[in-house]
């Protein structure tokens, strides 16, 4: 972690993008818990690194870890929130990546009730990603 953290500028996205695969290999094997403890690690470093246009794809991997985990409001709340941020910044998703999440996000997504459904994908566009950032690893120092 400590080379994390003293990485010059020019590797932050490649290392970030490294925390990112590795936490796509427990999601695909069925290891949820794993998953999101993986993509919360890989939250953490891209948002001390600035990399906001990444920390969407880790709160989305996130969101799919907890549908995987059968938490399916939180998963379609922290979607929607990731999804708004990424529209406002104009980043869209590779086909790989847009197919998991219809397998996680659209699984979930199908398990609430119209009504559920609605509530959460509306508190998630309504809630700032910043706020998202700090539920998921505090607010920062």
């Amino acid at each position: 972690m400590e080379l994390l953290r003293t990485a010059k500028p020019e590797a932050s996205l490649m290392q970030q993008l490294g925390l990112h695969f590795l936490a796509d290999c427990p999601l695909v094997a069925g290891d949820y818990v794993e998953a999101e403890r993986r993509y919360l690690r890989a939250l953490a470093y891209g948002r001390g690194a600035g990399l906001v246009g990444r920390c969407t794809d880790e709160v989305i991997g996130v969101a799919m870890s907890l549908a995987g985990q059968g938490d399916a409001a939180r998963a379609v709340r922290l979607a929607a929130a990731a999804y708004a941020e990424q529209e406002a910044i104009g980043k869209g998703s590779d086909h790989w990546w847009s197919k998991m999440q219809e397998w996680f996000i659209g699984g979930a997504r199908a398990q609430l009730s119209e009504d559920k459904l609605e509530q959460a994908e509306r508190t998630g566009r309504e809630t700032s990603f910043e706020a998202v950032l700090d539920e998921l690893l505090g607010a920062p120092e």
